[in-house]
């Protein structure tokens, strides 16, 4: 009976479970953004996700789809 493997699990999971997105960005901005994300108790992931779709409700809100 093999072992289990928790890090290949986690891998394997990632893979299935989440899209990878890497970025360039100008240098020292990631702390900026990671000093705002810990004010709000957040990771800087969850602050970035959090930004986006913010913005995508009110690009929805400016450009309604007609019914």
């Amino acid at each position: 009976m093999g072992d289990f493997n928790k890090v290949e699990y986690n891998y394997e999971f990632n893979q299935k479970s989440y899209d990878r997105l890497n970025c360039y960005i100008p240098k020292g901005l990631k702390d900026v953004w990671k000093g705002y994300a810990n004010r709000e108790g957040r990771s800087l992931t969850a602050y970035i996700m959090n930004a986006v779709n913010e913005h995508e409700e009110i690009i929805k809100n400016e450009n309604p789809k007609p019914e």
